[in-house]
């Protein structure tokens, strides 16, 4: 996990796009469609990793768009990182 990853959550009314260690999301959307461009985006201008979520907070897709030689590997789909969970339920 890098402070410069990009997620895409679920949020209430729609989906978010942040940071790992940010406070505040990046942008909110109305569809996952449009939070996936706009963090797409994001990941490749920082040459960083998109980490896209389920509404059920598991990992459905994840791209390295950075020079990462060993990418992480992810048990059962399952997101690790228990800050990003903590966004889906304050933002609900």
């Amino acid at each position: 996990m890098s402070e410069k990853d990009v997620y895409v959550i679920p949020v209430q009314n729609g989906w978010g796009v942040g940071r790992p260690f940010s406070a505040k999301l990046s942008k909110k959307c109305d569809n996952k469609s449009d939070a996936i461009s706009y963090g797409r985006n994001l990941a490749k201008q920082d040459k960083s990793e998109l980490i896209i979520l389920k509404k059920n907070g598991q990992i459905q897709d994840r791209n390295d768009y950075g020079n990462n030689p060993f990418p992480p590997k992810v048990k059962d789909n399952l997101c690790p990182i228990t800050h990003i969970l903590n966004w889906v339920h304050r933002e609900r």
